[in-house]
């Protein structure tokens, strides 16, 4: 179906993007704002696989910024809760 290689392939490149640009942040607000947003998308359209991938490459780049030990706050895309102890 052309429609579902479509939109394999729209998926295959935001997460791609998401990737490049995640890794080529150095701030936990910024993969968060990018995470969460991408991830609203994907559970609202059951991509699973694709949550999948993203949450990988999240858990992966929070732990290069020393952020691994936070992970429940990659939710909180503005960031407020990165200031809190």
């Amino acid at each position: 179906d052309v429609t579902k290689i479509k939109l394999n392939n729209s998926i295959e490149f935001i997460i791609s993007w998401a990737e490049e640009t995640i890794k080529a942040s150095n701030s936990i607000i910024d993969i968060n704002i990018i995470y969460q947003t991408i991830m609203e998308v994907l559970i609202n359209l059951n991509l699973d696989n694709a949550q999948v991938k993203l949450i990988t490459i999240y858990e992966a780049n929070a732990f290069r910024l020393g952020k691994s030990n936070q992970l429940w706050k990659k939710n909180h895309a503005n960031g407020l809760l990165n200031f809190i102890p």
